[in-house]
């Protein structure tokens, strides 16, 4: 609870205060690709996540395996030029504590999720993330019915991304992830 709380009371950075808005970006991963990350993913063993607000979905942390933490460090790389284009930030990598901007923005944690249709963990409920920025890359296929990110500031819909897509907005957002009714969603 203590994780959750913090998430939603922490304090806008100064030049992502009013930037508020959502991108998706398609075609960013080939289905080829994306089919290799979710054979690692249950190569190395999903498990329920231990962030509070995720506790509905199973989750491996990229960082259990050098093949899906290399393809997020390519991915992470490929998409500096956007976030300094679109949010006026600058994407730094975990190792490189020295460079300045005006506004830094590192990612700490990152993850593939599965979504389970059934009672356990079929979604994410409302929060904010931690992180500066949210990537969201669809994974898998529209084999599976439901799911999908919402944001409630924007609307009762549900953004539904295609296999490959990525999704793009400010970690404090407020969204959370559609429950999924029959198969299985890989983000």
């Amino acid at each position: 609870e203590a994780v959750e709380a913090r998430a939603h009371s922490l304090p806008l950075p100064p030049l992502l205060a009013n930037a508020t808005t959502l991108y998706t970006l398609r075609d960013m991963l080939s289905p080829a690709l994306c089919e290799r990350v979710i054979s690692e993913a249950r190569r190395v063993g999903f498990a329920q996540s231990p962030h509070l607000a995720a506790n509905t979905v199973l989750q491996v942390s990229v960082h259990r395996s050098t093949k899906l933490l290399a393809i997020f460090h390519a991915m992470y790389e490929a998409l500096r030029p956007f976030v300094r284009a679109r949010y006026d930030a600058e994407l730094v990598r975990w190792e490189d504590p020295t460079s300045v901007p005006q506004f830094r923005a590192a990612c700490n944690d990152a993850f593939v999720s599965q979504y389970v249709a059934g009672p356990k963990y079929a979604g994410i409920s409302l929060h904010r993330d931690a992180e500066d920025f949210a990537f969201v890359a669809q994974l898998n296929a529209r084999d599976f019915d439901g799911g999908g990110t919402f944001y409630p500031h924007y609307g009762p819909h549900t953004t539904q991304l295609a296999q490959g897509d990525l999704g793009v907005h400010p970690g404090f957002v407020l969204h959370g992830g559609a429950p999924i009714t029959s198969g299985e969603r890989f983000i």
